[in-house]
């Protein structure tokens, strides 16, 4: 277990992967709640998916998907030393680039 938040989310980490359980009613990150104040809530069970990117090209394609014509917040840096963007698909979910 890397993180836990009792009753808003939970990072678990297995080697590579990470995987993040929010409540979805009250994540518990501002930038969930952000989200989820905006779209009413998710669409389905999955609102929120990440892909890991090397540091050294996270930058830049948060630069060229913002050339691309796409909207994307970011980069937030958080206290962890993670570093994402974020990016919405045609349906509302989230997606997380980031380099951790």
């Amino acid at each position: 277990m890397e993180e836990v938040d009792p009753g808003r989310n939970a990072f678990l980490r297995g080697g590579d992967f990470l995987l993040v359980l929010f409540v979805p009613d009250n994540p518990g990150t501002a930038l969930a709640n952000d989200y989820l104040a905006r779209t009413g809530g998710p669409r389905g069970d999955l609102y929120h998916v990440a892909f890991r990117v090397d540091r050294e090209e996270l930058d830049g394609m948060g630069v060229g998907l913002r050339e691309g014509g796409l909207e994307v917040r970011g980069p937030v840096d958080f206290a962890t030393g993670r570093r994402s963007y974020f990016l919405e698909d045609p349906d509302e979910h989230y997606i997380e680039l980031t380099d951790r």
